[in-house]
C-alpha cells in the first residue's frame, strides 16, 4: 500500500490514484480491500478510508448484479458492527462513509436479497451506544440514497426506490420508531438524541404520521426543545411534522394541538432575555405554523367551511404579535426565520376585506421593514465582505416582503416613507451613513415596491411617491460625501429619468 504519512508529495498522490484504480479494476480487488479491513491489516484510519473507496465502487457498479459477493460484504458489515461496539469511536469521517456504504448495501438488498436487513444488521445489536449511533447515520444515509427529492434520479432508480420505500412501511418501520422512542426516552447520549431527531425530521414526510404523533413520542420530541444539545433538531423535527402533506382538517387539528403544547413548553413566546439562538428557534417554529395555517385557512375557503375557517384565522392572528417580535430581533438569522410566513400571510389578505386590525398589523409591519433596512453598524456597503453580502441578501428579502405589501396597500408604505424622506432631506447633514443611505435604497426601490408603471399614474400613491423621489433629487444629500450614498443617489437619478424629463425642479442641484 501506498504510504499516507507522505500524501503531501504531488507524486505519492499520483501513485495512490494508479493502485486504487487498479484495485477497482481488479475483480478481486475490493474482496482483497474488505479482508485487509477485516484482519485490521492497514496503518491507520486513513488507509482504512482509503481502501473503503474501492469497496464503495464495487457497491455502485457491480454489487446488486452479483449475488456471488453477499457473504463477502454481510462479512464486512458484521466486522464494523463488532468493532465499534468492543473499541472507541472512530472518526466521524470513516463513521459517516461506513453509514453511506451500509446504505448503498441497503439499496441493493432490500428487500428483495435481504428483507430482514434492519433486524439482522441492527436492531438485534442495540446494546452499545456506539452502534445506536451509527444505525442513526445509516438512516440517514439512506433516506439520502432512496428518499432525498433533491437529487435527479433515472425511473429505474426511482422505481426502485419508491419499492424500497413500500417494503420499509410493511417490514420494518415500525420497529425502527420504537427505537426512535426509546432513544429519545432513555438514551443518555447526546449525539444519539440529536441524529435521532434529525432522522424523524427526514423520514416522517412518507411513513405513517401515527408512528411519530401520539402520546408518547410528542412531548419526548417537544422537550428536547429545553436540550441545549438537541434543541435545533427538535425544531427541524416539530417543522417537519407540521409540513406533513395532509388534508386540511387532519392539519388545523395537529397544528392546534402542537401550537398549544409549545404555547405550555414556552418555546412560540419572545422575551427580552431571549439570545438570538433562541429567538432563531422561535422563529422557525412560528413561520412552520403560521404557514401550514395559511394553508388550512385557504383549503377551508375552497370548501365553504366557515368555521373551521374562523377557528383558523383566531389561530393564526395568535402567531402574528411574537412573529413581528422575531422579525424585529437585531440578528439576521433570527430575523429572517419569519420573512416568508409574513409574506405568504400578506398574500392571503389580498382580495378580502381588510379589517382595522389587518391595517394596523400591516403598519406595524411596514414600520419593521424600513427601520431593518438600515444596515447595522458593524456593516460597511462600502465593502463585498462576508457580512456585506449576507446583509444585502437579507434587504433583498425585505424588499420582496415589501413589494407584496405594496400590491395590497401602497399607500401604508408611502405613509411610512414621507417622515423619513422629510427628515433625510433636512437633516442629512447631521445623519449618519446607514440611515441615508437605507432611505436613498428604498426610494431607489419604488418601482418594484409599490407598481413599475407609477411614474406615469396620476392616482394618489403615485403622486405621492413621485413627490418623494422629486423631494430627494431636489435636496443636497449627495454632497455628504460617502461613496455608497453617492452612487445610490446618481442610481435613483438614472432609474427615473423620464421623471426628471416631466419636472425639472431638482436640475440645478444635480447640475451644481
Amino acid at each position: 500500500m501506498v504510504s499516507l504519512t507522505a500524501l503531501a508529495d504531488p507524486t505519492q498522490h499520483y501513485q495512490l490514484f494508479e493502485y486504487l484504480q487498479k484495485l477497482k479494476a481488479d475483480p478481486n480487488g475490493w474482496r482483497n480491500c474488505v479482508e485487509n479491513i477485516v484482519k485490521e491489516n492497514f496503518s491507520g484510519v486513513e488507509e482504512h478510508f482509503v481502501l473503503l473507496q474501492v469497496i464503495e465502487s464495487y457497491l455502485v457498479n457491480s454489487y446488486a448484479k452479483d449475488d456471488s459477493g453477499q457473504q463477502t460484504v454481510r462479512l464486512w458489515m458484521s466486522s464494523w458492527i463488532q468493532k465499534i461496539a468492543s473499541s472507541e469511536s472512530p472518526p466521524n469521517y470513516l463513521s459517516n462513509k461506513m453509514a453511506q456504504l451500509f446504505a448503498l448495501v441497503f439499496a441493493a438488498d432490500f428487500p428483495i436479497r435481504w428483507p430482514q436487513f434492519m433486524q439482522e444488521v441492527f436492531l438485534q445489536q442495540l446494546d452499545s451506544p456506539a452502534v445506536v449511533v451509527f444505525f442513526l447515520r445509516t438512516l440517514m444515509a439512506i433516506d439520502s440514497e432512496v428518499v432525498d427529492r433533491e437529487i435527479q434520479r433515472t425511473k429505474e432508480v426511482f422505481d426502485r426506490n419508491t419499492q424500497i420505500k413500500d417494503a420499509m412501511r410493511d417490514l420494518c418501520i415500525v420497529d425502527v420508531a420504537r427505537v426512535w422512542t426509546t432513544i429519545l426516552k432513555d438514551s443518555g447520549n447526546d449525539k444519539a438524541r440529536e441524529l435521532c431527531l434529525d432522522v424523524i425530521a427526514c423520514y416522517v414526510d412518507w411513513i405513517d404520521i401515527e408512528l411519530v404523533v401520539n402520546d408518547t413520542m410528542v412531548p419526548l420530541i417537544i422537550g428536547c426543545l429545553n436540550d441545549e444539545n438537541a434543541s435545533e433538531s427538535a425544531v427541524r423535527a416539530i417543522c417537519a411534522i407540521i409540513e406533513k402533506g395532509m388534508d386540511a382538517q387532519k392539519k388545523f387539528a395537529l397544528v392546534s394541538a402542537l401550537s398549544m403544547l409549545l404555547q405550555q413548553n414556552g418555546s412560540l413566546s419572545i422575551t427580552p432575555g431571549n439570545d438570538a439562538e433562541e429567538v432563531m428557534r422561535s422563529g422557525m417554529l412560528l413561520s412552520a405554523i403560521g404557514c401550514a395555517l395559511i394553508d388550512c385557512h385557504v383549503k377551508f375557503g375552497k370548501d365553504n367551511e366557515t368555521a373551521r375557517r374562523s377557528d383558523c384565522d383566531r389561530l393564526l392572528e395568535g402567531t402574528l404579535a411574537p412573529a413581528l417580535q422575531c422579525f424585529s430581533h437585531e440578528d439576521l438569522d433570527a430575523s429572517q426565520t419569519v420573512i416568508e410566513f409574513l409574506r405568504q400571510y400578506v398574500c392571503m389578505l389580498k382580495g378580502e376585506p381588510l379589517s382595522a386590525q389587518n391595517e394596523a398589523f400591516i403598519n406595524e409591519l411596514v414600520a419593521h421593514i424600513v427601520h431593518r433596512y438600515k444596515a447595522p453598524e458593524d456593516i460597511n456597503l462600502e465593502n463585498d465582505g462576508e457580512n456585506e453580502l449576507d446583509f444585502l441578501e437579507y434587504r433583498k428579502q425585505l424588499r420582496s416582503l415589501l413589494s407584496t405589501v405594496g400590491t395590497l396597500k401602497p399607500d401604508i408604505i408611502v405613509n411610512s416613507l414621507e417622515p423619513s424622506v422629510r427628515s433625510l432631506c433636512g437633516e442629512w447633514a447631521h445623519s449618519e451613513v446607514a440611515p441615508i443611505e437605507a432611505v436613498l435604497s428604498l426610494i431607489y426601490s419604488l418601482a418594484e415596491i409599490i407598481q413599475s408603471t407609477f411614474i406615469m399614474s396620476s392616482d394618489d400613491v403615485s403622486t405621492r411617491a413621485k413627490s418623494l423621489i422629486l423631494q430627494v433629487l431636489s435636496s443636497d444629500v449627495s454632497r455628504c460625501g460617502a461613496f455608497v450614498v453617492n452612487t445610490t443617489f446618481f442610481e435613483i437619478v438614472c432609474r427615473y429619468d423620464r421623471l426628471l424629463a416631466a419636472n425639472h425642479r431638482p436640475l440645478p442641484s444635480l447640475l451644481f
